[in-house]
């Protein structure tokens, strides 16, 4: 190597010895802190459908639902005169763009009826809550996993007539 390289080399490598650790700690104690959500929030993360805190909730009736490769734990919730369904799978389901439907059937379908209700989207683990629509209370039927990316079912599970009312 040429020797003015060399130098130089030396001289840049000496400067960032220095000049690198203190950048790195500047930005460390320098880094901006984000807030907690706050109340403002809370409406755009309802309109989600993911759980927030429900002021008394009462819960009329629990079970865990068990259905081809997946496992629910489904609560049915009364709050301030609604009816919510509150869905949490065990394990994240490896399929594209989760949906869940609400068929009227005694046997898990084959395919998805063009009557069934759509209750909204799944996305991992997290705890849904779906309005109940008046066409499913007090009715038994099956809770449809459908993956809109797939175009297929994915899992059923039987939903019996205690959680819809």
């Amino acid at each position: 190597m040429i020797f003015s390289r060399r130098q130089a080399h030396h001289t840049i490598f000496s400067i960032l010895i220095v000049v690198l650790p203190i950048a790195f700690i500047a930005a460390l104690v320098l880094r901006p802190q984000y807030p907690p959500l706050s109340a403002d929030a809370e409406p755009l993360i309802e309109s989600s459908g993911f759980a927030t805190d429900i002021e008394d909730p009462v819960a009329v009736a629990t079970e865990t639902l068990k259905g081809k490769g997946i496992r629910l734990e489904v609560a049915a919730i009364t709050t301030e005169g609604d009816r919510v369904l509150d869905v949490k799978p065990s394990q994240v389901l490896k399929a594209p763009d989760l949906l869940l439907y609400w068929q009227a059937d005694d046997a898990a379908p084959e395919e998805l009826d063009e009557d069934a209700l759509l209750l909204g989207a799944l996305a991992g683990r997290s705890r849904r809550r779906f309005a109940l629509p008046q066409a499913m209370q007090g009715q038994a039927g099956q809770l449809v996993i459908y993956s809109n990316g797939t175009q297929r079912i994915i899992s059923t599970v039987e939903l019996p007539p205690e959680l819809t009312q």
